[in-house]
């Protein structure tokens, strides 16, 4: 079915060889989108299905936007398939999975889909929406991430709802390590050294940060973000070159964050846009930690030297039951 100009849109329930067929007959599409039929009462397809129709994507020569939106239905992919179309459209400037269970058989092939992408001469727009690991508790979404850090063409990354960290590892708690507020004030951007093996050390999002072509990265509903990983990333922010918005969302943040993106404002003249919202989806409860975040970037940022070099506004949004109140910092208008 064709919904736009150069877009078609193709029900992956067809199965594999009816679906693949009629991708050939419109291989000279540049934008595709493979939808899960949601109205279906039983899970037809399967991972065979799958493997047939990304083949046939693949031999798409002009293909430049490819979304695989199963949202009420996700479906497990195999990772070999997805590098195939990677690896193949030489074109492609925009991926977009949703509900996706990306599954590997191996690290190898994991590997392998991570060298696709990191060798891409085009990819400029990714977006992973509820997009998680298939297999096992130690399986991880990191290597994707971190060659997406290494793509030069790579403009945007979203990540929502999406698990990168292995279901096994846990981040460590922001109740253990916000210190009950006392911390130094030196510059250290971290207050702990995360050696524990049972954590996680987002090294693949802070490799997000030191992209040199990256200018918008969005973080939304990823529980396991916390203050270790957001200093970590404001580590790399400071010296960021070419980032030019921030969004994260999350009700995991404490403090510590709000200095360590603070000091990312004071010292990066180049950040235009920083949003933080402390909630996820509508279930946010305030608290005093809350609104600590919040003022550890605003006081940051009142005291650099330099405030016109930011642009835009700090938000959170926080509920309680049969209250919702919203509360936005206008008053952090800078730029000229």
């Amino acid at each position: 079915m064709r919904i736009a100009n150069n877009t078609y849109q193709l029900n992956v329930s067809l199965g594999g060889a009816e679906a693949s067929a009629r991708l050939r007959n419109f291989r000279t599409e540049q934008c595709v989108t493979l939808v899960h039929d949601r109205t279906l009462q039983n899970n037809t397809v399967t991972e065979e299905d799958l493997v047939q129709i990304f083949h046939a994507v693949s031999e798409m020569p002009d293909l430049r936007k490819f979304r695989v939106d199963f949202v009420g239905r996700p479906l497990r992919l195999p990772i070999t398939s997805l590098a195939k179309v990677v690896r193949e459209s030489k074109q492609l400037i925009r991926l977009v999975l949703e509900d996706v269970r990306l599954a590997a058989a191996s690290a190898d092939e994991l590997e392998a889909a991570a060298q696709a992408i990191r060798q891409h001469p085009a990819l400029e727009i990714v977006d992973l929406h509820c997009c998680v690991p298939a297999d096992g508790a130690d399986a991880s979404l990191d290597p994707l991430v971190t060659a997406l850090a290494h793509v030069p063409t790579l403009t945007e990354v979203l990540l929502r709802g999406s698990r990168v960290a292995p279901r096994n590892i846990e981040p460590q708690s922001n109740q253990n390590n916000n210190n009950n507020g006392d911390h130094d004030d030196d510059d250290s951007d971290s207050d702990v050294e995360m050696t524990d093996e049972n954590t996680w050390s987002a090294a693949s999002l802070k490799a997000l940060c030191e992209s040199p072509s990256l200018q918008r990265l969005t973080l939304r509903d990823m529980t396991e973000v916390q203050d270790q990983h957001i200093e970590r990333m404001a580590e790399a922010l400071r010296s960021n070159e070419s980032l030019r918005e921030f969004t994260i969302c999350t009700p995991n943040l404490g403090e510590r964050s709000g200095r360590a993106m603070g000091r990312v404002l004071q010292a990066n003249r180049r950040l235009h846009k920083l949003e933080i919202q402390l909630n996820s989806g509508e279930a946010a409860i305030a608290s005093q930690l809350q609104f600590e975040t919040i003022g550890s970037v605003l006081q940051w940022i009142y005291q650099s030297k330099n405030p016109r070099s930011f642009h835009g506004n700090v938000a959170t949004k926080l509920s309680t039951v049969g209250f919702e109140w919203k509360c936005v910092a206008r008053a952090i208008q800078f730029g000229d």
